[in-house]
Formats: C-alpha cells, sequence, structure tokens
C-alpha cells in the first residue's frame, strides 16, 4: 500500500536501517559464537541460543536430520526463564509434526497461533502433549546443505514482545539459518575427522602389535634366521638361534666379513655375493662351517666346526630389486657328532676283531655284547633322528608355516585401513620376509615328514610299523586297527604312531617276550590306542613316579594329558602288560563321526567348539561363503579377514572334505572355499562332490602349495579359481566375487 500523509516523513526510513545494520551486527556476532563451537551437539546448542536471543523468543529448537532421516536425528533446546519449568524437556522431534513441512520444502515457514492450530499437519504435540511446552506462533527455517539438500532447521515460537513473528523476524532467521547450514556440515565434517584420526590411530597401534608379534615368532623360530641388507651383507636382525650358533657376537650393523671374518675362504661370502648379483636361491645341504669360539672366551680356544643345512634367499624390493638376503636353516653338528661318535665306534671294533683273531674262541661273548650294544646304539639313533626330524617338520610346517600364512592374511587385512605411508611400506616388507619365510620352510619340510604316515594314514602306518618290528627287532607284533578310528589331524596320528612306536621299543627292551598285541578303535569320539604283551610286566606306580623313568611313560602321560586325554597301565610282574592312550577326536573323520556330526544339522566352527542351527540363514544380498581347512589358525585367520567385508557372509566351517559336503548341503552358500589337501576326503573330492550335488555353487581352491598340477585337478573338480594361502586376502576376495580365473 502507498504511504499515506498519516505514514509521517519518507526519512523515518532511517530508523530501519538502523534496525537492519544492528541486525546484522547481531548475525556476525552470532555466526562467530556459532563457528566457534566443535562438534554438531554444540553447534546446534549454539544455533538455538542464538536464534532465540536474535529474533527474541522464548522457545528455540535446533535440528539435524541426515536425508529426512529423523531417526538420526540431533535436536538443542533453548528456553527463557518463561519456560524454566520445561527446562529439562529433551525429547526430539520425530518427524510426524509440521516442521517436517519445512524439511519436505526446504522453504521457511510463519504461522500466527490460529494459523498453526488451522494447519493440517498440526498434530498438537500427539504423545508429547502432557509434556511439551506451549506454543504461541511458530516460525521455522530450513538448514540447506552445500548440495541444496535439506539437513535439518530451527523453530521458534512465542515472540518476547506477545506479537506474531514478522516478514523481518522471518528473513532474519532465515539468513541465521544460511549460516547455521554450513557450521552444521563443518560440525559433521570435524566429528568425522576425529573419528578418522582416532581410527587410524587404533590401526597403527595394531599394525604396531603385528610387527611385534612378528618380531617376536622370528626371534623364537625353531631354525636359525638372519637378515642380511644391502651387496656387503650387513646384518640387519638374527634370531635367539643364529646368535648361539656364531657365539653371541655383535652382528647387527655390521658386513658379514667383518662380523664373521674367519669364514673368508669357506666360500660362504662368495655364494651371498652369487645370490645377491643373480637373484637365485641357494640351498645348502650337510654343509660343514668352521667358526671362531666367542668373544668371552680366550683367543686359545679351538676353533669349531659345525654342520649346518641353510638356504640363501634373495630379498627384493617393491620393483623387483634384490636389496638383501634371509637366511634361514638348522644346526645338524649334534647329530653328526653322534653318527661320528658310532663310525668311530664301529672302527674300534673292526680294529678290535682284526687284532684278536687268535683269541676268537675266549673273546666270542665280549665281542658279540659290543656288537649287541652297537645295534642298540644304532636303534635309539635312528628313532632319535625320525622324532627330530618329524619334530622339525611338524614345526615348520603344522606350526610356523600355518602362522606364517595366518600371519600374512591378517597383515594383509591390516594393510587396507593403513594410511601412513612409513607403516605401510613396514608392513610391505614384513609381508615380503614372510613369503620368503613360507618358501624356505616348505623346502625344510618336504624331506622330513615321514612318507607312510602322513601319505596312507594311521591304521596303514601301525600295519607297516608291526612288520618292521618283527624284521628289525624279532617282536611278533598283530595289529587291529579299524577304519573308523583314523584320527581327522596329523598332530593326533604322529602322536599316537611315535607313543605306540615307543610302546613297542618298551617291549622289544624290556618284556621279555616276542609277541605283542596292537589295537586302534573309536569309541564315543574318543580314538584309543592300545599295546598289549604277555610279558614279565612292571611296577607302574614306580614306573610313573619318576619323570625320567626308563619307560619314557612320565613324558607319554604328560603327552596325552595335554591333550585332553589320559593313558592308563594295567601290569602285574610275570603277568604282562597293557598300556592304553585314550584321546578325543571330534573330527568327525570316520563314518561313526560323520553320523554323529550330521544329525547335528548346520556346523559352524568358533575356537574349535562347533554349534549347529536346525535351518539355512534368509539369503541376503551378499556373497555367502563356506570355509573348509583342516588348520583351525588359518581357518580362524580366514574368517577374520573376511569380517571386515560387508558384501561377504561365512555361514559356516569345516574341518575336512566330508564335514564340508555336509555343511554345503544344509546353507546351501554362494562359494565355498576348500583346502586342497585335507584329511579323509580332499579338498578335490569334495569339490567334485559339491558341483555334482549343487551345480550353482562355486567352489575355490585353497592351498599353501603353488603347483599348476593341483590347480588343474582343482579346475577338473569344477573349481573355478584356486588361490595359494601365501598370496593375502586380496586374491581369496577377488575370487569369492568372481574377479579372478582359475
Amino acid at each position: 500500500m502507498p504511504p499515506t500523509a498519516n505514514d509521517g516523513p519518507r526519512g523515518s526510513c532511517s530508523g530501519r536501517d538502523t534496525a537492519t545494520s544492528i541486525t546484522l551486527e547481531q548475525l556476525s556476532k552470532a555466526a562467530r559464537r556459532i563457528n566457534s563451537t566443535r562438534g554438531v551437539g554444540p553447534t546446534l546448542e549454539a544455533i538455538a541460543e542464538e536464534a532465540r536471543s536474535l529474533v527474541g523468543a522464548h522457545q528455540s529448537v535446533a535440528s539435524l536430520t541426515i536425508g529426512h532421516n529423523w531417526a538420526q536425528r540431533n535436536s538443542a533446546v533453548s528456553l527463557s526463564e518463561t519456560y524454566a519449568a520445561w527446562r529439562d524437556y529433551a525429547t526430539p522431534p520425530d518427524g510426524s509434526g509440521i516442521y517436517s513441512l519445512v524439511c519436505e520444502t526446504n522453504r521457511p515457514m510463519r504461522l500466527t497461533q490460529a494459523e498453526l492450530e488451522a494447519h493440517p499437519r498440526w498434530r498438537r504435540f500427539g504423545s508429547e502433549v502432557e509434556h511439551h511446552p506451549p506454543m504461541r506462533g511458530w516460525l521455522a527455517a530450513p538448514f540447506v546443505g552445500r548440495r541444496g539438500e535439506n539437513i535439518g532447521l530451527v523453530q521458534l515460537s512465542d515472540k518476547h514482545d506477545g506479537a506474531d513473528f514478522t516478514e523481518h523476524d522471518e528473513n532474519v532467521l532465515a539468513q541465521l539459518a544460511e549460516i547455521a547450514a554450513i557450521s552444521v556440515e563443518n560440525a559433521r565434517l570435524y566429528e568425522a575427522a576425529q573419528k578418522a584420526r582416532a581410527e587410524s590411530e587404533h590401526r597403527l597401534r595394531e599394525a604396531q602389535a603385528e610387527r611385534t608379534q612378528l618380531a617376536e615368532i622370528f626371534r623364537n623360530a625353531p631354525s636359525f634366521m638372519c637378515v642380511l641388507s644391502g651387496s656387503e651383507h650387513v646384518f640387519e636382525r638374527a634370531n635367539d638361534h643364529f646368535m648361539a650358533l656364531v657365539g653371541h657376537r655383535c652382528l647387527v650393523g655390521k658386513p658379514m666379513a667383518e662380523a664373521l671374518p674367519e669364514i673368508e675362504g669357506q666360500g660362504f661370502l662368495e655364494l651371498l655375493d652369487h645370490v645377491f648379483h643373480t637373484g637365485e636361491t641357494f640351498v645348502g645341504r650337510d654343509v660343514s662351517i668352521v667358526l671362531a669360539p666367542p668373544a668371552d672366551q680366550p683367543k686359545t680356544e679351538a676353533y669349531e666346526t659345525r654342520w649346518i643345512d641353510f638356504v640363501y634367499q634373495p630379498v627384493r624390493s617393491v620393483e623387483g630389486t634384490v636389496t638383501g638376503i634371509y637366511v634361514q636353516g638348522v644346526d645338524l653338528t649334534d647329530r653328526k657328532r653322534v653318527e661320528q661318535a658310532l663310525r668311530e665306534s664301529e672302527q674300534r671294533l673292526k680294529e678290535i676283531n682284526a687284532s684278536l683273531e687268535e683269541r676268537v674262541a675266549e673273546r666270542t661273548a665280549e665281542l658279540e655284547e659290543r656288537a649287541a650294544q652297537l645295534r642298540a646304539l644304532a636303534a635309539e639313533l635312528t628313532q632319535a633322528e625320525q622324532r627330530e626330524r618329524r619334530r622339525i617338520g611338524d614345526i615348520l610346517h603344522d606350526s610356523l608355516q600355518q602362522l606364517l600364512v595366518a600371519g600374512r592374511i591378517q597383515l594383509s587385512s591390516l594393510a587396507n585401513g593403513v594410511t601412513d605411508e612409513q607403516a605401510a611400506q613396514g608392513i610391505s616388507r614384513v609381508d615380503d620376509l614372510l613369503v620368503q619365510a613360507i618358501e624356505e620352510s616348505r623346502s625344510l619340510t618336504a624331506g622330513l615328514i615321514p612318507p607312510v604316515l602322513y601319505d596312507a594314514g594311521l591304521t596303514a602306518a601301525l600295519g607297516a610299523l608291526g612288520r618292521w618290528m618283527e624284521a628289525q627287532q624279532g617282536l611278533r607284533v598283530e595289529v587291529s586297527a579299524s577304519s573308523l578310528a583314523e584320527p581327522g589331524g596329523e598332530d593326533l596320528r604322529a602322536l599316537l604312531f611315535q607313543s605306540v612306536r615307543e610302546l613297542l621299543f618298551n617291549v622289544v627292551k624290556h618284556a621279555g617276550t616276542d609277541g605283542a598285541e596292537v589295537s586302534l578303535r573309536r569309541v564315543d569320539g574318543i580314538i584309543e590306542a592300545a599295546v598289549a604283551d604277555v610279558g614279565r610286566g612292571f611296577d607302574a606306580k614306580s614306573a610313573l613316579s619318576n619323570a625320567q623313568d626308563r619307560f619314557g611313560l612320565f613324558n607319554m602321560r604328560e603327552r596325552m594329558a595335554w591333550l585332553g586325554g589320559e593313558m592308563t597301565i594295567d601290569s602285574v610282574p610275570g603277568k604282562g602288560t597293557r598300556v592304553a592312550l585314550r584321546v578325543p577326536d571330534d573330527s568327525g573323520h570316520g563314518k561313526e563321526a560323520l553320523a554323529h556330526t550330521s544329525d547335528k544339522g548346520i556346523g559352524v566352527v568358533d575356537d574349535d567348539s562347533r554349534h549347529y542351527t536346525d535351518e539355512p540363514p534368509a539369503r541376503t544380498t551378499t556373497r555367502t561363503v563356506v570355509l573348509a581347512d583342516d588348520h583351525a589358525i588359518v581357518r580362524k585367520g580366514l574368517v577374520n579377514a573376511l569380517a571386515g567385508e560387508p558384501d561377504i557372509t561365512v555361514l559356516g566351517e569345516a574341518a575336512n572334505g566330508q564335514e564340508a559336503v555336509e555343511v554345503v548341503r544344509r546353507v546351501r552358500p554362494d562359494v565355498v572355499v576348500l583346502d586342497v589337501t585335507m584329511p579323509g576326503m580332499s579338498g578335490i573330492e569334495a569339490a567334485r562332490a559339491i558341483t555334482t550335488e549343487h551345480p550353482g555353487i562355486r567352489v575355490v581352491g585353497l592351498s599353501v602349495h603353488e603347483s599348476a598340477d593341483l590347480a588343474e585337478a582343482m579346475e577338473k573338480a569344477g573349481a573355478v579359481a584356486y588361490v595359494n594361502k601365501a598370496e593375502a586376502s586380496e586374491s581369496l576376495l577377488a575370487a569369492i566375487r568372481g574377479e579372478k580365473p582359475i
């Protein structure tokens, strides 16, 4: 409406200009205060306070939503002294009131109390009617994000002067909301940055802990190890076994030629140069090395010759350049000394025989006794050597190698979240060392594991042992071994085999009989291996009371107890002996165990305890997976590696091929990951059974060996991919997602 005479002179506009100037100054102060806050909560509180103060109202509410999702709301309430009775009211809006219309339209709204109550979206506070402060007029402005989307709003009610909110009030609140929206988004970014920083620090701490663990594994490895860097072969690190080999000298930081000057001329430095410059691995078997006495011993001490098996493995940079050499090996000196002592004894025997030809008659008994002693010594040497080789082989394959593979899987998962370049480079170097350690442990394992036991199983091995005992020791052994009693784990097979062998040698040495019986059976998940004879017997209580007893029964009993089993001895002097070894085995290797497992439904391994459900889980959009591997630590590492993948869900686990077939039959996953080498039914046999019965299920082969033959065999069995355990989790993830061909 145009001005009239009663409106006064146009100069009255200067008063409005002054008011506008004051408002702009107040807006500036409000903006500074809002921008000075940190975090979404404090920012919303500052907006509510400044909006109420700037416009002049008794009530103010500032709310943050994410895409109109009021379930993720965050609100702040500001009330004047007039509403002191409602100061504790903190129920945030739920998106069902008229205020949601402001978020939907992204435009301010201004209503008198009458207009508010007449509006179709007004719901009179809903369930909060008894608690919500009363309303006297309403003004609201939206928070608009940088991309034009709504991220919340600010509301005012009950103006100080009792009048209705004006257009000027609406403009002021809209300007404040525009400033506040930027502050809210900045606060969200600040909180996200703080969270990301905390997560990064946490991952760095985890990486440091992982590096510490790997360093501990390196230090306590059963073989000697060291890492040399550069063309001068400078010692970067060496474990305790290497330090013991060279007499605990100060090595780190010194070139090998300086740290171990006595090896010059023995060919080792030349071999190191060759490996460094050609990148070719060198394997030394039964090699002698002459070492100086330790630094803390007198200079007059003689140099010592030791015998070693060792490997020189080149260490490469990311670009493939050789930067150093990884050394790993086993000290064979003690074994060589025993062999030398045996040869010297045999030589002395020959000399005695040559010098006593004229007195053969009277010295026959003495010579036969010496020969018997030598045969016993040879038998004990063979037994000790076999145990030592198996022990080292077990440590390398079933402990160290699997720990290294599991460590590499965990390291790969950890590396995905590390953003610090130096930490990433350190993880990469450790990963390279793990790969090299895995490769060299494979080569050392090959010659240390007895073939009969681990290729044909315990039942076949016991039969072969019985025939060997009769041929070599004159002990007739009757073996009764059920195939249903075959243990599922190689460690248990080895322990029972070695224990039965020790018991048979006890019969030979102490029982005074030429016959014995060996039995192997499974009863309710318990495997029992027993050795019986009708010899002279002994006092079992006396034998077990001494840890150093001549029968070795004390140590055998302790090993059984450690596995949760027991050893019982029934022996009466003059009436024979029966020793029974009982250990639990729930691996489900035999038919009885398989039937017992299949009755329970879906098998899920968790810390070696299986839990079952009656029905398969409902299908989702993620890829569902069943993992089958007979090494629990590797299986655990794979589960942990897949746990952080939002598109992959592990439905179940299996410890052998037959168990994998049963689990797949129940849960019907999208993908099955099968270890190629497993007890009982192998991964190849399981793959063939699964793909035949379920053509739509994808099978991924998994092995610690890099073998084209295994990959081809898995492909013929129906697998779509073949992944090496040492390749870390990325390759497995790609295969599960169908991104990697066989």
